[in-house]
This record gives C-alpha cells, structure tokens and sequence, in this order.
C-alpha cells in the first residue's frame, strides 16, 4: 500500500519532468581519454509534436539547434582513425573546422537546462560512456555537473533489468529484438533508435513491474518512477 500511494504521488509530482536522450560519437572507446566528435540531446517533450517524416529529416543534418534537439559535429582537434571512420562514417574532412566542445559545452549545459524542473538524461551505456564524456567535458570547461538538476538513466540496465533472458543489451541488438531501424552510428540517428528502443521498454515495464498499474505513457510523462525502479528497487 506505502508502495502504491508513494508511486502515485511520484506520478503527480514530476507530470512537467523533462525527458532528453543523448548520445556521444567519438574518437575511440575510452572515455577518459577520447574526444567527441558528435552530439546529440533529443527533447521527449518536443518530439511528441513530431510526426515521423519530420524526424527523419532531423537525422539528416550536421548541425541542428532547435525544440527538438541540438546536434553537431565536433572537430575532435586529432586525426580519426580508419576504424571509427568505418564505424561512423565520419570522414576527417567532415569535422576540421567543426567548433570545438570546449566552445560549445556551455551551449549544451544551457539547452539541457532551458525547460523548467529535474532533467533526466537518457543514454545507452550511459553510466559506462555518455555520462562520462559529458561529466568529465564539464569539469575541463570549469562548469561542476554536480550542480546540476539531472539525473542519468542508463537503458541498457533497464533493458538487463526487464529482459534477463537476453544474450546482448547492445543498442543494435535491441533494436533487432524490436524490429526497429537500427542507428547509423551518427549521434542523433542514435538517439531516434534510442527513444523507439526506450518506448518498448517502457511497455514491458508496465505491464511486468507495474502489471498495468501506470500506462506505458504514463511512465514517459514520470521518468522518476522509472528511475525509481532501476536504482532504488532489487
């Protein structure tokens, strides 16, 4: 009974929480160590008044600011690699004279923070990679992540957590599990795939865990519930 009333409460107070998806390209895997060389936040609120040809179309730009999403291509400053090239398909003539994320970090810090309340920043491997490239750009850029209204949601612990039975948690793989277009390896194709991958997860949440109790929408509009349930219950 504590658990039903403290849900719904939850479920009340963050209706006007907002949902971002990101996702980092870079020059390697480390990342301690590696350089952004794309970018993406994709705004859930905004993308509601989407409809599917419109973001079709954001995936195809290099650079885009808007409602929706910011993404960019970053000169990463250093030569890429013939493997992350292959990967992503990111040539070096495309990033030389790109902005650098030194002069671009504070621009993004700004965009995550433009809509009002808690920020909940959604990536794929998020804890393991993503997080780690925004935090530590961050603290190189004198801006302290801690000190922001955010908090992380890593979707491949939510999908381990909801599909056990898995054999990869991989972005590719989940989005082969869903029948889903799969990204290209380009942040903000990333992020589209992402958010499909994250609406499914959401309808076996509910219907699971909550065994109907709130909508698949219902968690979309309550992200603390979701975060909740990763890290605050066994």
């Amino acid at each position: 009974m504590f658990a039903y009333i403290r849900d719904t409460l939850m479920y009340y107070l963050n209706q006007n929480s907002n949902i971002i998806y990101f996702d980092f390209e870079t020059t390697g895997l480390n990342p301690y160590h590696e350089k952004i060389i794309d970018f993406c936040f994709l705004k859930e609120p905004s993308m509601n008044n989407c409809n599917e040809s419109e973001i079709n179309d954001i995936t195809e730009s290099n650079f885009i600011l808007n409602d929706i999403c910011f993404a960019s291509l970053v000169d990463p400053q250093k030569q890429l690699s013939s493997k992350i090239i292959e990967i992503t398909k990111i040539s070096n003539e495309m990033v030389t004279g790109k902005p650098f994320i030194e002069d671009m970090i504070e621009s993004i810090r700004e965009y995550i923070n433009k809509d009002y309340g808690t920020i909940y920043l959604l990536a794929h491997n998020c804890h393991g990679f993503d997080q780690i490239f925004l935090e530590r750009t961050m603290r190189e850029n004198e801006i302290d992540p801690q000190s922001q209204n955010w908090k992380f949601i890593d979707t491949l612990l939510l999908a381990k957590k909801l599909k056990p039975e898995m054999y990869s948690y991989s972005l590719k793989t989940l989005c082969k599990y869903y029948n889903i277009t799969e990204g290209t390896h380009r942040a903000l194709s990333d992020c589209v795939a992402l958010r499909l991958v994250y609406m499914r997860l959401l309808e076996k949440l509910s219907k699971t865990h909550f065994e109907g109790l709130y909508t698949p929408d219902e968690l979309l509009k309550n992200p603390q519930i979701v975060y909740e349930y990763l890290y605050l219950t066994k």
